[in-house]
């Protein structure tokens, strides 16, 4: 009885072992990814905090002599008296709008509205993920500056964003069009016949019925292009829209708009970890639901 109690003490013994170095090894790697995670914005700070004396001096990195907030200071204010913030938050609220309303709209086309060749042209817009952008770039710039749209040459103009995410070119728009698709496709066929049933038309089934079931893909779609909007250089610099009359906070950072580089991302990182803050509840919930589906 001795030997099989000792021998059963052993391996609890041997389990406890490997469950507590389990443990250590898992809050190892979090710290370790916590530390990389979180190190680039507390250097960011404290590179945006130090004085012109601490810059000059190679032996301060992590402990300002002489800190000071007037550059963060002076760079928020520049931000909001020049209106970037102001064109910025415009520009991001208008083509999130847009990219909502269009990627809906295609998402519940091909989910619902079946017609000859709908799989194809589906098909054809998730493949557009696959081609680089920058494969793209010479007709886009020849499509914004050869063939005015309406009479309004788009080059140089905001209005070629909104443009391409009306014809669901935008940011990921091919993403967005399918969460929605996949969101249509769990609603019951049923709710769709009953409003026809009830002489709805297409659109006001759409607006009225489909649409306010798909919270989750709607959040989804704003949030996230309102992120990739607000950090993008990449179209602003393409289409040259951000210029001295229409400054955007991205290409604030790429141009070194202001003295410092990290005070420029600070500038640019703190409305938006405000925003994430306010709206983290309704962002992951949303993003569980887009999984469940």
């Amino acid at each position: 009885m001795k030997k099989i109690l000792l021998g059963k003490n052993k391996k609890n013994n041997k389990e406890k072992l490997i469950v507590n170095c389990l443990k250590y090894i898992k809050a190892f790697v979090l710290f370790g990814l916590l530390f990389v995670i979180i190190m680039p914005f507390v250097k960011i700070l404290i590179d945006s905090i130090k004085g012109s004396s601490d810059t000059e001096v190679n032996l301060v990195y992590w402990i300002p002599a002489n800190p000071t907030f007037s550059r963060i200071r002076s760079a928020f204010i520049n931000a909001i008296f020049n209106q970037t913030y102001l064109n910025t938050f415009v520009l991001c609220l208008i083509t999130s709008n847009i990219q909502v309303i269009m990627c809906g709209l295609f998402g519940y086309t091909f989910a619902l509205l079946k017609f000859k060749g709908s799989n194809i042209l589906f098909a054809i817009t998730m493949f557009v993920l696959f081609v680089p952008r920058e494969s793209m770039d010479v007709a886009r710039t020849l499509f914004m500056t050869e063939y005015p749209f309406l009479g309004i040459y788009l080059m140089k103009s905001k209005s070629s964003i909104f443009l391409m995410t009306l014809f669901g070119m935008g940011y990921f728009s091919p993403i967005f069009i399918f969460l929605f698709r996949q969101y249509f496709k769990s609603v019951s066929l049923e709710i769709k016949e009953q409003a026809y049933i009830d002489g709805a038309s297409v659109i006001k089934t759409f607006t009225r019925i489909m649409l306010p079931n798909a919270k989750g893909a709607i959040i989804t779609t704003f949030i996230m292009t309102f992120v990739y909007t607000y950090n993008d250089s990449y179209f602003p610099s393409l289409f040259n829209f951000s210029t001295n009359n229409y400054p955007v906070l991205s290409m604030g950072l790429i141009n070194r708009r202001y003295a410092n580089i990290n005070t420029t991302a600070l500038v640019i990182i703190v409305p938006l970890l405000i925003i994430y803050v306010l709206i983290q509840k309704f962002f992951i919930d949303s993003i569980e639901k887009s999984i469940l589906c």
